[in-house]
């Protein structure tokens, strides 16, 4: 709708954005700072070690409990049944041993309290899940179901939810703790009998072991055809639980479960430098570990992230930010049409320098974003004008009153020609006076003069319209001088 008559009262509201949200996952992926080190990246389960040992190691073993059970409650199982992968995986096994998890497993376990929970937290589901199988994976599934909501039906020839673990070697006491959640749970336990082709008509969806499951079921029916051993660890039973109980979930939601990610190691992409980390040796075996030494060992963590970027600049440092994130923000804050920018001054503050860039082992480009907004910015209105007035008016100064352009007296073109910038001349004309006679008195050829500003203050401020107008009157000049090679004093206009 056009509102041409002068008299119309309100506001025009525009909003563009830089990119779409496809190049915006493609920009965040380039930096590694959210990805999991080596050791979540090769459990099975991906628990977040770095939580648990920065709990741990302040001796809140309650609290990096509750990190591992939030991924599963079978903390006594993890300890006895880990393939123990992520040792090996620990940056700190560079430079000596690596953490020692299954120790803090165990500690968690031990120190961490019994599971607290409510049943009435749970928002309750009307569909009914059914769940066949007598082992591990059977009760897994359980307590991944029972957690969403569903009301679950245990088929199973186990007399109580303990035997799958006790198979294990766990005591009565430890698979007692393991199982207590599944109490917050509609769970009802009975007796395998009938064909498992017929499951499918007692419930919403079923949910089978290996030693059940079988092709040609109905499409109700999930389940594996892996085979697990005990060697193989508990870890990768309870990770297949997982994802089978994940495509049980999107069936019953109505959602498509193509293109979900099997259970399996990732190759951790993080970057990790052990500058100044000395290495040293584990305090404390996976037997039974002492609290005092289990806390000892967590604090060996290093808490591995990717901080070259952040090291050398102030700008991320006083922001508490990453470019990763820092991009998501920009992004939002480009999102909004009516309300506040929060992001105005996180995004006008980078000198857009390109030290984060040289820096990142993967090139990540944040200056460029930076840039794109505030063209953006500006091109809707959303830039306020004083923000980068004082460097507009300077480079107006620039690029008139004080712009000079003379080729070396005695020559009508030159070989070269001296462009020191605007704010070397004005910072210090004495030494660009030195500078300039330095230059013409050891190049033969002719050295031309050209103060003014290359208008970089302009491309800061978002406004490419005058940037491109200080770069064409340079060029103009440039190609009046018989296009000289330019020796520049600023990096700023190297650029």
């Amino acid at each position: 709708m056009e509102h041409k008559d002068r008299g119309f009262v309100g506001k025009h509201y525009l909003m563009k954005q830089a990119f779409g949200q496809e190049e915006l996952h493609q920009r965040e992926a380039v930096c590694t700072r959210e990805d999991p080190p080596g050791c979540s990246a090769v459990c099975p389960l991906h628990l977040d070690m770095r939580a648990v040992c920065a709990y741990a190691a302040k001796g809140d073993f309650a609290k990096a409990a509750g990190v591992i059970r939030s991924v599963t409650p079978f903390l006594h199982l993890l300890a006895k049944g880990c393939p123990g992968a992520c040792k090996e995986a620990c940056a700190l096994s560079r430079v000596g041993e690596g953490i020692q998890v299954r120790a803090l497993e165990k500690a968690c376990a031990l120190y961490g309290g019994k599971e607290r929970g409510s049943r009435f937290l749970i928002p309750r589901k009307n569909k009914k899940v059914i769940v066949g199988g007598d082992d591990l994976f059977a009760l897994a599934c359980c307590w991944e179901l029972g957690r969403k909501g569903y009301e679950i039906f245990w088929y199973t020839r186990c007399e109580n939810w303990k035997e799958p673990l006790l198979s294990w070697g766990l005591t009565e006491e430890e698979a007692e703790a393991d199982t207590a959640s599944l109490e917050l749970f509609r769970m009802t336990k009975k007796d395998r009998e009938g064909e498992v082709s017929e499951w499918g008509a007692c419930g919403d969806a079923v949910c089978l072991s290996p030693c059940l499951w079988r092709t040609g079921l109905p499409e109700n029916v999930f389940g594996t055809e892996k085979k697990w051993e005990k060697k193989d660890g508990a870890a990768w039973i309870l990770a297949w639980a997982k994802y089978v109980s994940a495509k049980v979930e999107r069936y019953l939601q109505g959602a498509s479960w193509e293109g979900m990610r099997q259970p399996g190691p990732q190759e951790s992409r993080l970057h990790v430098t052990m500058d100044g980390v000395e290495g040293s040796r584990a305090f404390t075996g996976p037997e039974k570990p002492d609290r005092e030494l289990a806390a000892a060992e967590a604090g060996r963590c290093i808490q591995c992230q990717c901080l070259e970027c952040i090291k050398g600049c102030v700008y991320f440092q006083e922001y508490k930010r990453n470019p990763r994130g820092a991009v998501r923000e920009i992004y939002n804050n480009l999102s909004i049409v009516m309300g506040n920018h929060m992001a105005n001054g996180m995004i006008n503050a980078c000198d857009l320098c390109g030290q984060c860039k040289s820096a990142c082992p993967n090139g990540f480009d944040y200056p460029e974003v930076c840039k794109m907004a505030r063209k953006i910015m500006v091109e809707t209105e959303k830039m306020p004008p004083s923000v980068h007035e004082f460097g507009l008016l300077d480079q107006q100064f620039s690029c008139n009153e004080a712009f000079l352009a003379r080729p070396e007296p005695g020559y009508e073109h030159c070989r070269y020609m001296f462009f020191p910038g605007c704010q070397a001349s004005a910072v210090s004309p004495d030494t660009v006076e030195a500078a300039y006679r330095d230059l013409s008195g050891r190049l033969t050829g002719g050295v031309g003069l050209l103060l003014g500003c290359c208008g970089a203050l302009a491309q800061w401020a978002g406004r490419e319209d005058l940037a491109s107008e200080a770069l064409e009157k340079i060029r103009s000049v440039w190609k009046e001088m018989g296009e000289p090679e330019v020796i520049c004093a600023c990096p700023t206009c190297m650029k």
